[in-house]
């Protein structure tokens, strides 16, 4: 439905789309991200718990449904992307994957496809193995010194501080933790070494790390859904990974359920869920995303590198027609025509790789 294209339409899309919306992007990013409201998923009862990506598809989310309660479950459903890979929406009718008692705000996928969920008010971690339709093994978190009751957990991406470690946040407390999760030997995982790391506040939920690159991060930051708060807000982050006092700020407000958070790496769309009032989607778009460019054969005859494909892709950027040829947007990061195309160009066509 909508196409990130340049600054300014992202900051006209946020004023139009947001009409008559509680919730806004705060005034220091309003002219870099916008923000949609996707609505409630079909077939997933509310409340909603965490959101998260399939590893193994790229158009399946995960949400949770019946979040907090025993009948709790986590959901998949197929979205709809645009021409530039953005979520506009949802496909179908969502399919229970499994129960998950007590699902809150936080849900993982593990690069061995296990499911990781937070428990509220038990304070415990589900982990559901591929294929199984109820978890496996419970985590009991207080015992490890996580305060009652977490809350939400997320798992550091690589290319970031403290890629690898295991985050945990506890609701009531507010509080922020560091740990260890390594394989069990079941096909579950051990949670060990847990540290208090910050205090935070306004109920953390979901927590989502902002890609690098994105724009007004200059920091490594991430953000964390406040059910309490009703905001979404951004931390810059240490060495470790872990949110830094003082450098909160507020990235969205006027929320109502603040819950799951995720960071669609296909897209760089950003995914809070909502708990109460039947639950919605809300998506934020203006993240850096994963960026693929195309190949160097632009006039696709086979035949490259050569001259042909530099004369081809500056006719099509001056606007002529060459219909074998492919688009000019070659680093496909919908921006278009750019300077950055030009040089992801000749880098790529000098043997570089695409940044």
């Amino acid at each position: 439905m909508f196409a990130r294209t340049t600054t300014v339409t992202l900051a006209a899309l946020a004023m139009s789309t947001t009409a008559g919306l509680a919730q806004v992007v705060a005034p220091q990013y309003v002219n870099n991200y916008a923000i949609f409201n996707l609505g409630p998923v079909p077939g997933v009862p509310g409340s909603y718990g965490g959101v998260a990506m399939s590893n193994t598809d790229p158009d399946l989310m995960l949400i949770g449904g019946n979040a907090n309660a025993s009948t709790g479950g986590v959901y998949s459903i197929r979205v709809r992307r645009n021409q530039c890979g953005n979520i506009t929406g949802f496909i179908g009718t969502a399919q229970l994957v499994s129960t998950a008692p007590q699902i809150d705000g936080g849900l993982f996928v593990t690069t061995d496809n296990v499911i990781l969920t937070t428990r509220y008010n038990d304070n415990g971690i589900n982990m559901i193995k591929p294929g199984s339709t109820a978890p496996d093994k419970v985590v009991s978190l207080t015992p490890l010194g996580v305060a009652s009751s977490t809350g939400s957990l997320t798992i550091v991406p690589q290319g970031l501080p403290g890629a690898g470690r295991l985050k945990i946040a506890s609701y009531n407390a507010s509080t922020f933790y560091d740990a260890t999760i390594s394989p069990d030997g079941l096909g579950t995982y051990n949670v060990s070494n847990v540290t208090l790391t910050a205090n935070i506040q306004g109920g953390p939920e979901g927590i989502a790390y902002v890609p690098s690159g994105s724009p007004l991060f200059p920091n490594p930051a991430l953000l964390i859904a406040e059910y309490g708060g009703g905001l979404i807000s951004a931390w810059d982050i240490n060495a470790n990974g872990d949110p830094v006092p003082g450098t909160r700020r507020s990235f969205i407000t006027g929320l109502s359920g603040a819950e799951g958070a995720f960071l669609d790496i296909t897209s760089g769309d950003f995914l809070f869920s909502t708990f109460g009032g039947g639950g919605r989607v809300i998506v934020v778009q203006g993240f850096a995303e994963r960026v693929t460019c195309d190949s160097i054969d632009f006039n696709q005859n086979t035949v490259f590198p050569e001259d042909q494909d530099v004369i081809d892709f500056f006719r099509v950027l001056a606007g002529d027609e060459c219909p074998t040829c492919a688009d000019i947007d070659f680093n496909n990061n919908c921006v278009f025509p750019e300077d950055q195309d030009v040089i992801d160009f000749f880098n790529v066509l000098a043997g570089g790789t695409c940044p």
